[in-house]
């Protein structure tokens, strides 16, 4: 069984968790069967009715990059990666993927990567800036998963969600 939970955002945090998928499996796990169910699952939630990515996430964690005292994911570096596939395809042609690992790299502190991330958009739909979207292509995928799943980027999105959170409430 697996439960889809859609959370509508709540708050001015830009990086907010709003969704999660929470799942039983029953038995013996099967990474083959769970690998083609989930890819499936990502690959069918991609219609513009039930879409699930509306943007690229900015920090992904994974069984082998999250750290000690933190809850351990279930899903290792393959299976994550495929998972990712299909909402970056979707999300690919109208993300400024240029700017957007830019900021990745620019902006360790997800608050400032947030802000800097708005002031673009602005300067985008006021037009002093045009968005360059491009094809999807595996090579620039790969460097944006492993700029998301870098851990040191893992770590820092997590140690600063809790400061950025309480600013957000005041």
């Amino acid at each position: 069984m697996v439960r889809w939970h859609d959370r509508r955002r709540t708050s001015a945090i830009p990086f907010q968790r709003q969704r999660a998928v929470f799942g039983l499996i029953p038995g013996a796990f099967n990474k083959t069967a769970f690998t083609q169910a989930a890819t499936a699952l990502f690959a069918a939630n991609d219609h513009e009715a039930r879409v699930m990515f509306k943007g690229l996430p900015t920090s992904i964690s994974y069984r082998e990059n999250c750290s000690r005292g933190e809850p351990t994911p279930m899903f290792d570096f393959e299976l994550t990666k495929a998972l990712f596939r299909y909402p970056a395809v979707r999300c690919w042609q109208t993300t400024d993927m240029r700017i957007f690992c830019g900021h990745l790299r620019r902006f360790p502190h997800p608050w400032e990567r947030a802000t800097a991330a708005l002031k673009y958009r602005n300067r985008v739909a006021t037009g002093a800036e045009a968005a360059q979207s491009c094809e999807f292509n595996a090579p620039d995928f790969d460097r944006w998963f492993e700029l998301v799943t870098d851990p040191v980027h893992v770590d820092t999105v997590r140690r600063h969600y809790q400061t950025a959170h309480e600013g957000a409430i005041r």
